[in-house]
């Protein structure tokens, strides 16, 4: 399981990672550190907060620097680093990577290795499972219709007419109005990159922009929680992590709620949500899926019905936050998970923990506080961002610590 094993070695570098992101991508590197074990990062990688990470028992158990802009590049290159990894494969350690992709492949075929040396899986089953069509064809195929909130799959090819007219199906009429938008997706962008709403301004910039493309027609809920179910498998044994609550703003995913027990989402949504994901679980470890999976989802607050939305074939946000939780063994605890952007003068992790001070920040002796992330990003102008994961004994009180936290490094 991730956060505990002493054999993994995370190798979290992105290439590339959605339209809606609100840091630079370089940085979600930084997240890694959190994960305990053996981590890999780049030269450029910033390691600032380490020393205090160990302070807490939370720096990884090693720290491997590989020089170059790109590890893979670097390491498919040859040389000592690359052998003393395939020792450590060979004697049973495993990689995992951030999310399977075409680079992650190439060096694993340019260093000999193979995905059995991983806890990741070969890219074209995770671009399967990403596609938000091809999840939805699977699920109707396994469970009937109704996972997913009503909609309609334009093939590729698709013209205006064929856009309209589906649009014109799915939308709200009579004593039904209000209680859903029609969006308009991508099938194969990240999370809400990409949707557009059809009453939107931009609609017709946007069909534009995607015409032609396979594109999801779906109902909006409006009225709703977004939640994301987390499994985690491995030679074909699925483990569900936890059912979490999102926050967004907009499309734009900013973090999460989620705890030890059933103070964010109740024992029996979080059942519910669980039973509707295991089919496609189920899917996904016979295509041979390895690695993080997770079900964004939303639940219909009129109704209680639970909704399907997308699978992250990936790591997520809050695959850190149950890393963390599990490095720390507390038996009951809370967390409240976010990336904000803080005031213009903030630009050093230094600055941050300055303001955060001794009361805020995260101490091992007490179990409790905040741990900043991403701290690299401090230093960027035009995304300039820091991440802020709160921790307390329950839930409420680690969201009341992230908006003290959050108000302090805004004011």
């Amino acid at each position: 399981m991730f956060g505990r094993t002493k054999r993994a070695i995370y190798m979290h570098q992105i290439d590339g990672f959605g339209e809606l992101t609100t840091i630079p991508v370089e940085r979600y590197i930084e997240r890694s550190l959190l994960m305990g074990g053996t981590v890999c990062v780049t030269e450029d990688t910033d390691t600032c907060i380490c020393p205090w990470l160990q302070e807490n028992g939370l720096a990884p158990d090693e720290l491997i620097r590989v020089p170059g802009r790109c590890m893979f590049s670097t390491l498919s290159a040859g040389g000592p680093l690359l052998e003393d990894l395939k020792q450590r494969l060979q004697d049973g350690a495993r990689l995992q990577f951030f999310h399977p992709t075409r680079l992650e492949s190439d060096f694993l075929r340019a260093a000999g290795l193979d995905w059995k040396h991983t806890m990741s899986c070969e890219p074209a089953i995770a671009h399967r499972l990403g596609n938000k069509a091809y999840l939805r064809r699977v699920s109707d195929s396994l469970q009937g219709a109704g996972a997913f909130p009503k909609h309609i799959i334009l093939a590729e090819g698709w013209n205006l007419t064929d856009l309209d007219y589906a649009i014109r199906r799915l939308e709200p009429r009579g004593d039904q109005v209000g209680r859903w938008h029609v969006l308009v997706k991508p099938v194969d962008l990240a999370g809400g990159d990409g949707i557009c709403r059809t009453s939107s301004a931009l609609f017709r910039k946007f069909a534009d922009r995607f015409m032609g493309r396979e594109v999801i027609v779906e109902q909006e809920i409006v009225n709703r929680e977004s939640l994301s179910a987390q499994w985690f498998m491995q030679a074909g044994d699925p483990v569900y992590v936890g059912t979490s609550l999102q926050m967004h703003d907009g499309f734009v995913h900013q973090g999460e709620l989620l705890s030890s027990g059933d103070d964010v989402v109740s024992a029996d949504v979080s059942r519910a949500l669980r039973a509707l994901t295991q089919p496609l679980v189920q899917h996904a470890v016979q295509l041979g899926y390895s690695g993080v999976l997770a079900f964004d989802a939303v639940r219909d607050t009129r109704s209680g019905k639970l909704y399907l939305l997308d699978a992250d074939a990936r790591a997520t946000s809050a695959t850190y936050c149950y890393a963390v939780a599990a490095r720390l063994g507390m038996k009951a605890w809370g967390m409240a998970n976010k990336i904000i952007e803080p005031s213009r003068w903030i630009d050093t992790y230094s600055r941050a923990r300055g303001i955060l001070g001794y009361g805020l920040m995260f101490r091992r002796q007490r179990g409790t506080g905040v741990i900043p992330y991403m701290v690299g990003a401090l230093r960027h102008d035009r995304l300039r961002r820091i991440g802020l994961m709160a921790i307390e004994q329950d839930v409420s009180q680690a969201g009341a610590l992230l908006e003290e936290a959050e108000s302090r490094l805004t004011a």
